[in-house]
């Protein structure tokens, strides 16, 4: 599986945390697709507590919708790299990484 980066690029922390329309732009999707055979996301692992995830599947569970957005009430100011492991029961595909990156200014 191959999936993208999500790069939340230099965020300004003060004037984005009292902004929600601008928050809500800052939102980054993944889309995991499986042509075969429906599967389950099981779990999202991540070091970055500031980091929200919305899933939403298809009804066959072959198509998922994560939007990843940042929780500007714990957010601190600096950069932040890390990988996001998203695990399934997918047996060819058990863990899929996304590495994630930004800057709060």
């Amino acid at each position: 599986a191959s999936v993208e980066d999500i790069r939340f690029g230099e965020i300004n922390l003060a004037s984005t945390k009292k902004n929600k329309s601008l928050q809500d732009l800052l939102v980054q999707t993944v889309i995991l697709n499986s042509r075969e055979r429906s599967f389950k996301i099981t779990a999202i692992d991540t070091a970055l507590s500031f980091l929200k995830v919305v899933i939403e599947s298809s009804p066959d569970n072959k198509v998922y919708r994560l939007d990843f957005s940042l929780n500007f009430e714990v957010l601190k100011k600096g950069r932040f790299s890390d990988n996001i492991a998203i695990k399934t029961d997918d047996p060819r595909f058990p863990e899929i990484t996304v590495p994630v990156s930004g800057e709060i200014r």
